[in-house]
């Protein structure tokens, strides 16, 4: 490895009080894993952050104070420092920056000191130095909280992100090769026209060039001012699909609302007849206590009308005796009446006795009544079982109801002044816009290219003047090849470019693949010429960055950063604190498993539980070595300690 730390001295920085030296072991092939564990608060982001200082200060005067340790505030003057020795390309290297820190009173004075020691050499220029190794821009892709690499995940980059990226991959040191070809060969066609210029067809040829030149120059302008107009349309009609999405989406949401109002009157409707039931069961409740004695009485009711009365029999004897025959027709003997009489006044004189209890009988049409009762409290006993339970559910079900209506109500909200049809016409509107562009940008390049076809001509008529001068022929010469160079320079720049980012996403792609718990899915990551980036499914289709999950973001805005470290020339150290914030288990392992992949230095600031001691054992075999932050709470201090 080109790249590597060796020894990290903190003395007096943030929880860190006085000296904390921690010295890094050789990498081993196969174990690239430097762990520190630590609890929460216990200076995990402390050390990432020495490690960033080290490399790039950026602090005002007040964040370096408090950069001091707390427990030197306390006796006024003092001083801290981060120290960092490693191997870079063979060199060995130190950093050591820090502040001198002076106060008085309550104010203080804060002076920023940093050195710079290279293979036993002080440089002169420390920060110009340190720059080459690792660039301001690019630390951002070295140092890092993992919960925080999302933002590599966005949809859409600013201009700083991309130049970063650049500069990590080596691209603008060939740039300013470009750079340095356009200024030799300037110099060159100056020198030559300061030769020729005695010559009769000089300064026609010349006024032609620079006229041609202005010509080219206005294009180029064009192009690139049309270019930007591209880029923004095209932005904005991808902000207009998604918002005619969200419009569709909306549209269907409130059909989604209307079903879910019309279930809510349904289900109020449904709430109403079971409090109606629940009023007549409160409402009956009296006759429930009565059923069993209108019971008996209905049965008592019954048994009597089954009953032969004395007054029925008194009719029928009496009927006899009036016909004077017996029922078989046969007339009556006098001892047949005599008995017969005997018996009609047996049988009145019992028909006096029990017309007395008369008033206590039920009559047929209070036995009705009272049956229609007890019909009426069977049935509301029937209807009444699990009525408090069907209500208690029916009020949830309603509640859930309008909890959805009024979440919808809140989104729908947002959409009320917006309408498919406006958003569709404001597209069509920039899709017109786009095509006079691209048309425009077509007819631009054609005359773009005949004006360079003629500034060629008029250069070679010009270099023609060059080579009939002994002084002017080695300028021309020179020149001629200085214009191959710039031009063939300029080609592979051209091809540098897509070549790494093509790699990048080759990368990343096999990355995400291996972690991501949606193999089958997913296809690829595509990395776009901004380096945005866009997961694409095995049918085509793209994936909304924003509908990404937390996690998804994660392993994505990973697996373009190991990506962007492995395409790098010259790659560094990567130091991730808090790395799986939102991964769940089939995430992390892919994380895990992806880790020994780097060809680097890997430092994991971790808490137990970002690496369990299963996740540990797992990645034993790649971990060189491990640091464990003691805090030492009497004395509100952190130290590092080798495990």
């Amino acid at each position: 490895m080109a790249f590597q730390f060796e020894e990290l001295t903190l003395y007096n920085w943030l929880v860190y009080s006085g000296i904390n030296k921690i010295t890094f072991a050789p990498i081993d092939s196969g174990k690239n894993l430097v762990v520190l564990h630590g609890s929460n608060g216990f200076g995990k982001t402390s050390f990432l952050k020495a490690l960033q200082y080290v490399f790039h200060d950026g602090y005002s005067r007040e964040q370096a104070y408090n950069a001091w340790t707390d427990s030197e505030k306390k006796i006024g003057s003092g001083n801290f420092y981060v120290r960092l020795k490693f191997k870079h390309q063979e060199r060995t290297c130190q950093i050591e920056r820090g502040c001198e820190i002076t106060t008085t009173g309550s104010t203080y004075r804060v002076t920023p000191k940093i050195s710079m020691i290279v293979d036993g050499r002080q440089q002169d220029n420390a920060q110009d130095f340190i720059e080459e190794i690792i660039p301001t821009e690019c630390q951002q892709f070295v140092f890092f909280d993992g919960a925080e690499i999302t933002r590599y995940a966005e949809r859409q980059h600013d201009e700083g992100v991309k130049t970063s990226i650049e500069q990590v991959l080596g691209i603008p040191a060939v740039r300013n090769l470009l750079e340095d070809l356009d200024k030799l060969r300037d110099e060159l066609g100056s020198e030559q026209n300061r030769i020729i210029s005695q010559t009769s067809d000089h300064e026609r040829l010349v006024a032609e060039r620079d006229e041609v030149q202005d010509e080219i120059k206005v294009y180029l302008d064009k192009k690139q001012e049309r270019q930007a107009t591209l880029k923004t349309i095209k932005n904005l009609i991808s902000t207009l699909d998604k918002e005619t999405a969200d419009l569709q989406r909306h549209e269907s949401e409130l059909k989604r609302l209307d079903n879910l109002n019309g279930r809510l009157a349904d289900r109020e409707e449904r709430l109403d007849d079971i409090n109606s039931n629940i009023q007549k069961v409160v409402e009956m409740t009296p006759l429930f206590l009565l059923q069993e004695l209108l019971e008996q009485i209905v049965l008592k009711a019954d048994a009597k009308r089954k009953v032969i009365t004395p007054q029925s029999q008194i009719e029928v004897v009496s009927s006899i005796l009036d016909d004077s025959d017996c029922i078989c027709g046969r007339p009556l003997t006098n001892n047949e009446i005599d008995t017969l009489e005997q018996m009609l006044a047996s049988l009145q004189a019992r028909a006096k006795l029990q017309s007395a209890d008369a008033v206590n009988t039920v009559s047929p049409e209070e036995t009705i009544s009272i049956r229609q009762i007890l019909a009426q409290i069977t049935a509301v006993q029937a209807s009444s079982e699990g009525l408090m339970e069907k209500r208690s559910a029916e009020m949830n079900r309603i509640e859930e109801t309008e909890t959805e209506i009024d979440r919808l109500r809140q989104e729908l909200a947002e959409h009320e002044n917006r309408n498919i049809s406006e958003l569709m016409k404001r597209r069509a509107t920039y899709e017109e816009r786009k095509e006079t562009l691209i048309k425009e940008d077509g007819i631009s390049g054609s005359l773009l290219s005949e004006a360079e076809k003629r500034l060629k001509k008029l250069s070679l008529e010009i270099d023609e003047l060059g080579l009939q001068d002994e002084a002017g022929r080695s300028v021309t010469q020179t020149l001629a090849e200085t214009r191959k160079l710039r031009e063939a320079t300029a080609k592979y720049v051209s091809e540098l470019v897509e070549l790494k980012r093509q790699e990048i996403q080759d990368l990343a792609t096999s990355t995400f693949l291996s972690i991501t718990n949606k193999p089958d899915e997913y296809t690829s990551v595509s990395v776009k010429e901004d380096y945005t980036l866009q997961v694409l499914r095995k049918d085509g289709s793209s994936v909304d960055n924003e509908k990404l999950s937390a996690g998804e973001k994660e392993v994505l805005a990973f697996s373009f950063i190991t990506a962007l470290n492995m395409s790098s020339p010259n790659p560094a150290p990567f130091v991730m604190d808090t790395p799986f914030g939102h991964l769940d288990q089939k995430h992390r392992n892919g994380v895990l498993n992806a880790i020994p992949n780097l060809d680097v230095q890997v430092f994991l600031l971790a808490t137990d539980k970002d690496l369990s001691e299963a996740e540990r054992a797992q990645m034993q075999s790649h971990i060189q070595q491990e640091f464990l932050i003691e805090r030492l709470q009497d004395k509100a201090i952190s130290q590092i300690v080798e495990a």
